[in-house]
Formats: C-alpha cells, sequence, structure tokens
C-alpha cells in the first residue's frame, strides 16, 4: 500500500498499523509450515475482512487498548477498497454542502443498492 490519498495522518497509521500485522501474521504463517502447533491464541477483537472499513475497524479497536486480529481470505490487504479507482462513496460530505449539494445517508443507501442491482440487501 503506498498511500490513502487525501489523508495523509491517517495514511500513515493505516501503513504502520498494516506493516506491523503483516510483520506479525509473516511469523505466525513461518511457524504454522514449519510444522510447529501453536497453542490457542485469544482477542478481544476478531476483524473478518482487510478493507477500508475492517482496517478502520481494526485500528480504532487497537487504539481502545483492545488487542486484534484481522483475518483476510485474500493474500493481500484491501479487500474493495483497493478496487475504487474513481474515489471513496460519501453522503452528507463537507464537499457536498459547499456546493449545495443535497444529500443523505438515506438517499446514498438507496443508490449503493440500486446501483447493485438490489442484489446484496444487508
Amino acid at each position: 500500500m503506498d498511500a490513502i490519498s487525501g489523508a495523509t495522518s491517517q495514511s500513515e497509521a493505516v501503513k504502520k498499523a498494516v506493516s506491523k500485522a503483516m510483520v506479525k501474521s509473516s511469523k505466525q504463517q513461518a511457524f504454522e509450515e514449519s510444522g510447529g502447533v501453536s497453542a490457542p491464541q485469544s482477542y478481544d477483537v476478531v476483524v473478518v475482512g482487510s478493507g477500508g472499513a475492517g482496517l478502520a475497524a481494526a485500528i480504532q479497536a487497537h487504539d481502545e487498548g483492545a488487542s486484534v486480529l484481522i483475518v483476510e481470505k485474500m493474500p493481500s490487504i484491501g479487500g474493495n477498497t483497493v478496487k475504487a479507482s474513481a474515489g471513496m462513496n460519501a453522503a452528507e460530505t463537507r464537499f457536498q454542502r459547499v456546493k449545495g449539494i443535497l444529500d443523505s445517508k438515506e438517499l446514498f443507501y438507496a443508490e449503493t443498492l440500486k446501483g447493485g442491482y438490489n442484489k446484496k440487501q444487508p
């Protein structure tokens, strides 16, 4: 991960947290591949998925003192967030307010479902 555009301090925090998690993860993987048996471990928080939301949740939980495990099915981090080439979707932003664009979380939700042909109802 090179950077998160427009979010320098958050970008640095995410890169640091991800690097730390990857080092820890690679140590565990090397141990498992060596045939070693690890003792059961417990965590305060388990985050499934390392996309933008998952990483944000993991960082928040860590910052609040929780021990955190991130579980990712793909070989690299980022989830669908890394595929967001046109930017991040948001509603009721300050940029919209400045331009007089009326928006709401409800409209954002409805448009998101419509964009996915209503196939993934939460």
